[in-house]
């Protein structure tokens, strides 16, 4: 099952320049420290991350890198979302952790 999600706002024309600066990560975050700044903008253009091109699978927590999982997760299993072609020379495919009812985000890391 593949679906999209789509989000529209109504803006005006003087918070464009911001939208850029925020969506195009033209200045440095100072709130965010996940954001890889020595990424090129055109690694960041590279990336598809789209249903098409994951996969999907049940895993135990066991398999997991403590480091890459929400500590106050006290399930036995995940499941593990795993998005292929965003592999670069730094790092492997995004893999992105849920639980089991897949509707809450407990993690992510590169494979």
């Amino acid at each position: 099952m593949s679906y999209a999600v789509v989000h529209m706002q109504k803006i005006k024309s003087p918070a464009l320049k911001g939208i850029q600066i925020h969506h195009q990560r033209e200045k440095e975050s100072r709130t965010n420290p996940d954001i890889q700044e020595e990424r090129s903008n055109e690694e960041e253009q590279s990336l598809t991350i789209s249903p098409s091109n994951s996969t999907v699978e049940k895993i135990s927590i066991k398999d997991i890198p403590k480091s890459q999982l929400d500590e106050s997760y006290d399930g036995k299993k995940v499941y593990a979302v795993t998005f292929s072609d965003t592999a670069n020379t730094k790092h492997g495919d995004l893999v992105v952790y849920l639980d089991e009812s897949g509707k809450k985000v407990l993690g992510k890391g590169f494979k």
